[in-house]
This record gives C-alpha cells, structure tokens and sequence, in this order.
C-alpha cells in the first residue's frame, strides 16, 4: 500500500477536487484527500494524502497560509475574481503609496470577515454560491479570521500587488475586495498563488505531470510540526493496542517512533500518555509482548 503526502503545485482553473481525481489515477487509488480548497482560479500549494496519510490530514497544520495576490481596480465582480460577471463600475483614484499601506494596515487589523456569497459555505444546508446562482436571498454570513502580515508588493494606477498571510479559512478574495474599497473604488483579484502552509513551501511542490511514487514524503516525516519520542517495541504495541502507559511529557501530542518508523501520533494528557491517530497496526506487525 502506498502511504504519504504529497506537496502540489495546483494550475490555475482547475478545482482542488479535480486534483485529487488525477492523483487517484496516477496512483492507482481511491485514498486521496487534501488538507485544504484552492479556488479554481487559484494556483499554488496544495496539500495531498495518500493511502493511511488521510488519517493524519486533522493534524497538518493549516495556519498560517500566505499567498501572493493581485487585485485589479475600478471593476467588482460578484465572486470577487475573475471567475464572476462584473456588478459595478468606479473610476479609479490616483494611488499613492503611504494610502495603500494605510489601507493595509486597517485590513490587517480585521478579526472578522464577511464569507463571500459565491462560496461553498453552507447556511441551513444549503451552500451560498447555489443560493446565489438561484438569486435567494441570503443574510450576510461572518466568520472569525487572523492576518498575522499583510505587505503591499507594488502598484500603478489599475493594480495593486500584496502579500498575505493569513488563518485557515480566511478569503483573500473577500481581503481584495476590502482593500479595494479601502483605497476610494471597487475591485477583484486577478491573481492569486498560495506559496505556503504552515511550513510547507511552494518552492518545494511538484507539477501533477511530474509526481511519481518518489514524490512522496512519509508521514513520519511530513508531520514535523510535532515532536519525536521513541518508545521500544513492548511500549509502541500497548500504545497500538488502545493502552495507556504513565508520562512526564508536557501535555500535547507527539509523533511515536520506534527507531525510525513513524507509528502515528499520540497525545499526552495529565501524567498519561495514549494513541491519537495510529497507522495501521496490522500492516506494521506491532503487538504487545
């Protein structure tokens, strides 16, 4: 069985689902997931699991994630980019720097955030872009949100370049619609790539046609994030098989390795030490003796 992540460079006009399908057939399977949805119009990092890797997908850090952004001024669009039918007009003042990065500046200090209404989020079951495309009416719908950074990257008269970095879930579109707003017109992203999650890199992704089985990074080792502890065979199995065994680790969850091999994640609670998400113990032969 194969088993792992993949880090993919995700082309522009494709859905994150449609990526998912080609990763399917490449590899023969069914077991593909994605740590998170890229707009179709998007491009950049998306995070791929394989076989048991999906157990894990929970526990990949999904914050913070940067993106480099273009946002086109004078022209709103009802989803926000490109992908929407233009719905206002306004001319376009003439921009100057210290204005920008003072608009910056008040976005950034956001800690809510209207979901666009050409979203995929759901209100009393139903997602808002089918409501939208029906006309329904729909009550605005916030969310909490995080910009830890937002840097202006270059401007003229039509177009302001930015870099964001942002908590899971947050809508660059609806951050470009702001902006745009906050600097006297109207706007939509033209462009938008994201270049990191967590402390996954962009740089470090593959095209879709360039994956094989080598490209493949093993959980034990993509989950970094958390720390190692290597426990003997007899502890590994009592933890495998649903037991508990006494700690002095601070509270938290951690990888379980025995020498080099990564046996899932566990979690230390209050002087206890017990499975979180464990990879397949009858494929690893681990028993208790």
């Amino acid at each position: 069985m194969i088993d792992g992540f993949l880090l993919i460079n995700k082309p522009p006009h494709i859905t994150s689902h449609s990526v998912v399908s080609k990763i399917r057939k490449i590899f023969n399977t069914r077991k593909v997931g994605h740590s998170g949805t890229l707009d179709p119009f998007a491009n950049g990092l998306l995070i791929i699991a394989i076989g048991q890797a999906t157990k894990f997908l929970p526990y990949v850090p999904h914050s913070p994630k940067t993106y480099h952004a273009t946002v086109k001024l004078g022209q709103e669009t009802d989803t926000y980019d490109t992908e929407g039918a233009i719905t206002k007009e306004l001319p376009i003042e003439r921009l100057n720097k210290p204005q920008i990065n003072q608009a910056i500046q008040q976005i950034a200090l956001q800690e809510t955030q209207q979901i666009p209404i050409f979203s995929a989020k759901r209100v009393n079951g139903t997602r808002l872009y089918e409501m939208a495309r029906k006309n329904l009416p729909a009550e605005p719908v916030f969310k909490a949100i995080k910009i830890y950074r937002m840097d202006l990257l270059s401007f003229d008269d039509h177009y302001i370049e930015f870099k964001v970095s942002v908590s899971s879930g947050t809508y660059v579109r609806s951050i470009g619609y702001d902006l745009a707003k906050a600097v006297g017109s109207c706007g939509h992203l033209t462009y938008l790539q994201r270049i990191e999650i967590g402390n996954h890199l962009l740089k470090n992704a593959y095209a879709i046609d360039e994956i094989d089985q080598s490209s493949l990074i093993e959980p034990g080792e993509f989950l970094i994030d958390y720390i190692a502890i290597n426990l003997d065979t007899e502890d590994v199995g009592k933890i495998a098989s649903g037991l508990c065994l006494p700690t002095n680790l601070d509270n938290g969850i951690y990888r379980l390795m025995l020498k080099e091999q990564f046996f899932g994640l566990v979690i230390a609670e209050n002087g206890i030490l017990k499975a979180k998400r464990m990879m397949n113990t009858s494929i690893l032969q681990v028993h208790a003796t």
